[in-house]
């Protein structure tokens, strides 16, 4: 089978559909322009582009095993998109996902997208806490953007989930801050 994704205006996926391998080779063949126009044509107008069901981040994989495919030449479009995810004309790929910010731009070689300051590299504070249930963890820091102020922020809590403290990522050091104020 075969699958199809519909853009609208922005270039933003509104539909996917599954198409027979026979229509598609009957209409110009597999990864051809004719097959896309004959998709419009029978699936309400409109551009649509062939995507690869096997393929995330410029990856191919297997579609039996999970694993990395051998032969990376099926690899297309960079990845297998939803609804809402964006088709980037110049690299001939769709994003993995959603934009989640405006600020975020896409990493050309994986169709991903790429926050203004890069992900935190600590995500774990070194203390070990166990559970109610008695199962010992390290501490997480639970951090997300902040896009109004383009930083990372993060809290930790204890084992009963009472919030300790607060967190700004510092770029240049690589390191976590308390930003209790």
């Amino acid at each position: 089978m075969a699958h199809f994704a519909k853009l609208d205006e922005n270039n933003i996926v509104v539909d996917i559909r599954v198409i027979n391998d026979s229509d598609v080779e009957a209409n110009g063949g597999d990864r051809s322009t004719l097959a896309e126009q004959w998709v419009s044509a029978n699936f309400g107008g409109g551009t649509w582009k062939q995507v690869s069901y096997n393929t995330k981040h410029g990856n191919y994989y297997d579609p039996n095993t999970g694993e990395l495919g051998s032969d990376q030449t099926k690899a297309y479009r960079m990845n297998y998109p939803g609804i809402g995810c964006h088709y980037i004309p110049s690299l001939d790929g769709f994003t993995a996902g959603k934009k989640p910010f405006d600020s975020w731009t896409v990493k050309e070689d994986t169709c991903t997208w790429k926050p203004p300051v890069a992900f935190p590299t600590i995500t774990t504070t070194g203390t070990t806490l166990v559970s109610p249930e008695g199962v010992s963890y390290e501490q997480p820091y639970v951090y997300d953007w902040d896009e109004d102020n383009q930083r990372w922020t993060a809290f930790t809590s204890d084992e009963n989930g009472v919030l300790q403290n607060n967190y700004i990522w510092n770029p240049t050091s690589l390191q976590w801050e308390v930003d209790n104020g």
